[in-house]
């Protein structure tokens, strides 16, 4: 989802082959990421994603041309939704000669959902030699709106007996206000028959909902445990203050202290993260993160970031990598790395290596033709107060279809509204940082970060 988030307007396609072109005139935007190695500069490996969507603005059809050295595949990934827009089908074809095929089944899901719109079952197969569909892997979730609870049961095909055998299974407990309470996750073993757990996780809340306690416990086969836990205290106006960490595997070991402590701005930026260990009962340096402020897509989305570690015998910071993004005039990051090493010149100093990836967009009509768009915005006080109002505006005055994805890039709201309409988010918005995008008749015209204290 973020590469659909990292938006940049291109002015024209004269890199891509015939067979692209031909493909391009069809598609609604598109996405470029490219890997360099470290050391030699050398492109290692390209992804270029070609993407058309429905009247409600959902993914149609959606191509990938992927690069590896002298290797070159193709996917084609369509999707079906019902009456409530949610997907019931998806489906990736491949292909090894064009954009344009011919194409081979790779792989199909299933989709179902209960009375509350809730994915209670999917159902994977992978495509044949002879051109059909193989079982694969299925997952069954049950809820239980009582306790509340679900509970899911993921198994897999095997085509030797012709039944489904148990892999993973995993237990959710929730709060009676919706907060996730508790989790639970399992792994089946054949030899005994039975259940092992793999990781439990626990939440605690204050009341405005943000996070209080977060406790995880890894099990491993030897019987060994590892166990972390986030204690986070927060500022009177709601920005992350201090996080307390504990680990230490059980049932030996002795635990390790970790203590972060977060810098702002006058405008709630993130500037420096402070990390400090106990060491013999005694607070010590240990890391340190500086961030340079820019208006991207998430909360504190950084122009630049600088790792440092401490070192206890000079008793100063030493840098280890640093990343600089760029950013397009709507928010949206067009270099998404570039990343420094810990190679270092003469005075110390960090020597540029590598461009990690680069996100590009661009909309089309017709082939190698740029299209303008006009640009949208929404109008809202950040940070958000649920229950407050939004405006969105653009300069055509045909429907606008506005989205909210959670920074998972989680859809987490839909609504179709007219520029300039007054309207308010129909539910209720957990706190965290959020990317409010805006399209219209199909087409993307802008995104805006939005906080929710």
């Amino acid at each position: 989802m973020k590469q659909l988030l990292l938006l940049l307007v291109l002015t024209g396609f004269s890199s891509l082959s015939q067979a692209q072109n031909n493909l391009v005139q069809l598609l609604s935007d598109s996405s470029h990421y490219y890997y360099y190695d470290a050391n030699s500069g050398a492109l290692q490996f390209s992804t270029k994603s070609y993407n058309t969507y429905n009247d409600d603005d959902l993914f149609l059809v959606s191509y990938n041309h992927n690069t590896f050295g002298n290797m070159t595949t193709y996917y084609k990934n369509e999707y079906e939704y019902n009456a409530n827009n949610q997907n019931t089908r998806y489906t990736t074809l491949k292909s090894d000669v064009s954009a344009n095929g011919p194409w081979d089944n790779f792989l199909r899901e299933d989709f179902t959902y209960d009375a509350q719109g809730r994915n209670n079952y999917f159902f994977g197969q992978f495509g044949n030699a002879q051109g059909g569909w193989d079982n694969y892997y299925q997952q069954t979730t049950w809820f239980d709106d009582a306790a509340p609870s679900d509970s899911s049961l993921y198994q897999l095909w095997n085509s030797g007996t012709g039944a489904w055998g148990n892999y993973r299974r995993s237990f959710n407990g929730y709060y009676p206000d919706g907060l996730q309470e508790s989790t639970l996750n399992q792994e089946w073993l054949n030899a005994s028959s039975t259940w092992r757990n793999l990781e439990q996780e626990y939440f605690t809340y204050y009341p405005d909902q943000s996070f209080k306690t977060y406790v995880s416990i890894s099990t491993f086969s030897s019987g060994n445990m590892y166990v972390l836990r986030d204690s986070f205290v927060y500022r009177p106006d709601g920005l992350l203050d201090t996080t307390h960490v504990v680990t230490h595997l059980q049932p030996s070991g002795n635990p390790n202290y970790l203590y972060r402590k977060n810098k702002y701005d006058s405008n709630g930026n993130l500037t420096r993260q402070d990390s400090y260990i106990k060491s013999f009962g005694v607070w010590t340096p240990s890391s340190r993160f500086t961030y340079e402020p820019a208006d991207g897509i998430y909360s504190n989305d950084p122009a630049y970031v600088l790792s440092e570690n401490y070192d206890e015998g000079s008793q100063t910071f030493y840098p280890l990598w640093s990343i600089e993004r760029q950013y397009t005039p709507l928010g949206n990051g067009m270099v998404l790395y570039v990343e420094l090493n810990t190679q270092r010149d003469g005075q110390n100093q960090l020597v540029p290596q590598s461009i990690d990836s680069v996100w590009y967009h661009a909309v089309t009509v017709g082939t190698n033709t740029p299209l303008v768009r006009t640009q949208a915005d929404c109008d809202f006080a950040n940070p958000f107060t649920p229950g407050s109002s939004i405006v969105c505006h653009a300069e055509a005055p045909d429907p606008l279809t506005v989205q909210l994805r959670n920074m998972f890039g989680q859809l987490v709201l839909q609504t179709r509204v007219m520029p300039g309409e007054s309207w308010r988010p129909a539910m209720e918005l957990p706190s965290g940082s959020y990317a409010l995008s805006v399209w219209q008749q199909g087409h993307y015209l802008g995104v805006r970060k939005m906080v929710v204290r």
